[in-house]
């Protein structure tokens, strides 16, 4: 027994000194665009939420609503209330520069999306990104929703306006993320672009205060340019 502490030991210490674990290939919500070694990994739980036991009426429960929140969160919510509502985060990342906010990611190991992410400044919640498929909005709209379905079911098509993140440090990236966002309605769509028009699907549903300022992944790099689509 006190081989196998040591052997653990030495292995946790391995894995410290070469940083956090990279669970962007499960979640997607680690913030790619910000430098890794801005983040810092403080808390890591390996029990993830697990929406697969809820009965329809507590999904129903967890609907998105725009401008407010979902899944039992709310902007303004404090990280004592996001622990009371969800429990320990799957992933916890603070960036202390250049916006210092700090990342909290569950993980629904029921579904094959990315989970449920909140984004915290000065301790309180200020943007939420849901991409669960067995959590959506009152139109039905959700993680890989297609946006076809999305522009017909979206009450406020008309006032969505499209913006793409762009990298500006020289790095290139073929695939500029896309969203088509309403700012009255505090809701930002991710949409995953294909080669097929047709098969574009929403990718992520962001939350943030209604008329407020939208920023992907809760903070704009100084060698990003967040751009409105022409």
């Amino acid at each position: 027994m006190n081989i196998f502490i040591i052997l653990v030991s030495i292995f946790l210490s391995a894995c410290t000194a070469f940083g956090p674990p990279d669970t962007s290939a499960k979640t997607g919500n680690v913030n790619s665009e910000l430098p890794l070694n801005s983040a810092r990994n403080v808390a890591a739980n390996d029990k993830s939420v697990d929406l697969k036991g809820l009965s329809q009426k507590q999904i129903r429960e967890k609907e998105i609503v725009y401008g407010q929140g979902g899944a039992n969160l709310l902007l303004g919510d404090t990280e004592d209330q996001a622990l009371a509502s969800l429990g320990k985060p799957h992933d916890l990342f603070v960036y202390e520069r250049p916006c210092n906010i700090s990342e909290w990611i569950w993980v629904d190991e029921g579904d094959t999306g990315n989970g449920i992410t909140a984004y915290l400044q000065n301790g309180k919640i200020f943007q939420l990104k849901f991409a669960d498929s067995r959590i959506k909005t009152k139109d039905e709209i959700t993680y890989r929703t297609s946006v076809k379905h999305l522009i017909e079911s979206y009450i406020r098509r008309n006032e969505l306006e499209e913006f793409t993140l762009k990298i500006t440090d020289g790095d290139f990236a073929p695939d500029f993320p896309h969203y088509l966002v309403d700012r009255e309605n505090g809701v930002a769509f991710k949409i995953n672009h294909r080669k097929d028009e047709s098969r574009d699907e929403v990718w992520a549903i962001e939350i943030f205060q209604p008329k407020g300022n939208f920023a992907p992944n809760g903070c704009i790099l100084d060698q990003s340019k967040y751009v409105k689509t022409q």
